[in-house]
């Protein structure tokens, strides 16, 4: 009987430390899964968007497009913060006084209205999340819209008339 009973008790153990190895492995795993998916989004803060090269006044800038009624309803909403030489380029099928406005956004944004020749033709500056509900739009019809990190416009001296090169 007690010899039955020590089999008994080593089978329990080695059954209950083998549980806890696969336990110890899936638990790291499921961590380390985790670690390399944050450290993928930090490297593409855009997920699936296509990226794009611009450059104005010698300054590269990468940016996402949006060029979908999807993608222009999301932009950069609930985006935790970009880069300062990351930005969105929305890009509409037809010339419109488009809509913006800061619904669920992390950080402040420079807006540039632009003509299909990547003209800018107006800037609205410095627009802060607490400023939803406001609605932003260009005076004049445009065909696309760059939204940039606050501050982008003054530190590389970007004016209306300016263009951006792809």
């Amino acid at each position: 009987m007690f010899k039955k009973l020590i089999i008994l008790i080593t089978v329990i153990i080695v059954v209950a430390g083998i549980s806890l190895v696969v336990f110890l492995e899936s638990s790291n795993r499921v961590e380390l899964e985790s670690l390399v998916s944050e450290k993928l989004a930090a490297q593409n803060t855009f997920g699936n968007y296509e990226e794009r090269e611009l450059i104005i006044n010698n300054q590269k800038l990468l940016v996402a497009i949006a060029d979908t009624s999807v993608k222009h309803e999301h932009g950069l909403s609930g985006v935790k913060k970009i880069e300062e030489d990351q930005g969105m380029l929305f890009v509409f099928d037809e010339h419109g006084r488009y809509n913006f406005w800061m619904k669920d956004m992390n950080f402040a944004i420079d807006i540039l209205w632009l003509d299909d020749n990547n003209k800018i033709l107006e800037i609205t500056k410095n627009l802060f999340p607490e400023s939803y509900p406001t609605v932003y739009q260009p005076s004049i019809p445009v065909i696309k819209v760059l939204e940039v990190p606050a501050g982008f416009v003054e530190k590389n001296k970007v004016k209306v008339g300016d263009r951006f090169e792809e």
